[in-house]
C-alpha cells in the first residue's frame, strides 16, 4: 500500500533480463532504508526488491507487468518515481494506493503557467467509470486530483512543488503514463456488482 506521495526520484541504472521477467536497477537514496522483499512503487508500479546494497537496489518486474504499464519503456538513466510503501506510522498524505496500475493512458496536452501546469490525458471508456471532478487518480505513481473532466479527456492541476519533486515535469505529449484509479470507487463496483442481494434487485 502506497500514499501516492513521492519519496524520491531515482535513476535507472541497468535493465536486464533473466528467464522470464526483467530486473531493474534504481539509484535512489531510498535504497539506504529498504530491504530485500520490501514493496516499492517504481512510477506507480508495486514492485519487490530482490537485491539492494548502498544507493542501488534491483527490482523485478514480469512479463505481464512490463505489458500493462509503461515500464517497458524505460530507458538506462531514465528519472523515475519512487516510493516505498507505507507503514502504520505513514502519514497519509496523499491517497490510498496500490500499485496496480488500472491502464495507461496519453498525454494530450501539457499548459504551462507561472503558477502551475494543466495536463489533459486522454479518458479511455475503461476509466469512465471512476473519474469525475475532484476525484483523486495516480499518474505515475503521483497522487493527484482531477480538476476537469470532458467525455473525452481528463486534466489535473500541478503546482511547482509536485513538479520539483517529481518526474512530472519531464512529461510530453503523446507519452504514456501509467494511472491507477481511485481503489474505494473500484471497491464500490464489485460490491454493487457481485453482492447476493443487490443482484436481486437488478441494481447495476
Amino acid at each position: 500500500m502506497f500514499t501516492g506521495i513521492v519519496q524520491d526520484i531515482g535513476e535507472i541504472k541497468k535493465i536486464s533480463k533473466n528467464g522470464n521477467y526483467f530486473e531493474i536497477d534504481l539509484k535512489t537514496k531510498l535504497a539506504l532504508n529498504a530491504k530485500i522483499d520490501d514493496s516499492i512503487a517504481v512510477n506507480g508500479v508495486c514492485l519487490t526488491i530482490t537485491h539492494c546494497q548502498d544507493q542501488v537496489l534491483t527490482v523485478a518486474a514480469i512479463k505481464t507487468t512490463l505489458l500493462k504499464t509503461n515500464l517497458k519503456n524505460l530507458k538506462v538513466n531514465q528519472k523515475i518515481n519512487l516510493e516505498l510503501a507505507l507503514t502504520l506510522q505513514t502519514p497519509l498524505g496523499g491517497h490510498l494506493v496500490s500499485g496496480h496500475v488500472s491502464h495507461i493512458t496519453k498525454v494530450s496536452k501539457v499548459t504551462k503557467t507561472n503558477s502551475y501546469w494543466l495536463m489533459e490525458f486522454m479518458l479511455l471508456k475503461e476509466l469512465k467509470p471512476y473519474c469525475f471532478a475532484e476525484g483523486s487518480i495516480t499518474i505515475n505513481g503521483v497522487s493527484l486530483t482531477i480538476s476537469r473532466i470532458t467525455a473525452r479527456t481528463f486534466e489535473v492541476s500541478i503546482i511547482p512543488h509536485s513538479l520539483k519533486m517529481t518526474t512530472l515535469d519531464k512529461i510530453k505529449i503523446g507519452e504514456m503514463v501509467n494511472i491507477e484509479v481511485d481503489m474505494i470507487g473500484k471497491y464500490i463496483e464489485n460490491l454493487l456488482m457481485n453482492h447476493p442481494i443487490i443482484k436481486k434487485l437488478h441494481i447495476t
